[in-house]
C-alpha cells in the first residue's frame, strides 16, 4: 500500500514537472488591432467594380479589436455632404467580439448618442445590438469587412440600385506607442 502511494506521488510529480507554460500554444487572430476605414468598394449587377476613397473625416474612425475579445469604436463622425464639416455623432462604442469560424465573427455592442444640447454621451438612453460579419484579410495590414457597415454610414454612399455586393477596406494602424 505504501509502495502504491509512493509510486502515485512519483507519477504525479513527474507529470506536473513535464508541463510548463512553454507548452501553451498562442493563437494569433489577425483581426486583433486598431483599424481605420479607407475606402468603400462595390460591385454592380453588371459586374462593374467601383471604389471611392473615404473622406479624411470618415477615416478618423477607428475600430479596436482587443485580444481579450473586447471591441471599441472610436470617433464616429456622421456622413457629411460637405467634406469640410466633420463632427462626432457618437463618441464611443464598446462591446465584445467572438471568432465564429474562419473569417467569420460576431459582435455585441452598446453605444450612447451624444446629447444634442450638452454634446456629452446620453447615458440614460443606451443603444445596443449584435451582428455577424465576414472578413477577408489581405496580408497583415488590410482587412475587407464584407457586406457589413459596422460604422453605420458608408452604405449611404452606395447607389440606390444595382449593387450586387460591397465591402469596406480597413488598414491596420500601429499600436499606441509604436
Amino acid at each position: 500500500m505504501v509502495k502504491d502511494i509512493v509510486v502515485f506521488f512519483l507519477v504525479l510529480l513527474l507529470a506536473y514537472s513535464c508541463t510548463s507554460d512553454d507548452d501553451v500554444i498562442e493563437v494569433y487572430d489577425p483581426i486583433v488591432g486598431r483599424w481605420k476605414p479607407v475606402s468603400l468598394v462595390w460591385e454592380t449587377t453588371d459586374n462593374q467594380v467601383h471604389e471611392i476613397q473615404l473622406t479624411e473625416c470618415q477615416q478618423i474612425s477607428q475600430i479596436r479589436f482587443v485580444e481579450e475579445h473586447f471591441i471599441g469604436f472610436d470617433l464616429f463622425p456622421l456622413y457629411q455632404e460637405n467634406p469640410d464639416e466633420c463632427y462626432t455623432f457618437i463618441s464611443d462604442i464598446i462591446g465584445a467580439w467572438v471568432f465564429v469560424y474562419t473569417n467569420h465573427y460576431s459582435v455585441y455592442y452598446e453605444y450612447f448618442n451624444l446629447d444634442s444640447i450638452t454634446l456629452f454621451p446620453d447615458y440614460d438612453n443606451p443603444q445596443n445590438g449584435s451582428f455577424t460579419f465576414d472578413v477577408e484579410f489581405i496580408g497583415d495590414n488590410t482587412m475587407h469587412i464584407i457586406e457589413q457597415d459596422m460604422l453605420g454610414y458608408f452604405t449611404e454612399q452606395l447607389p440606390e440600385d444595382g449593387v450586387k455586393t460591397y465591402y469596406v477596406v480597413y488598414e491596420k494602424l500601429p499600436e499606441w506607442g509604436q
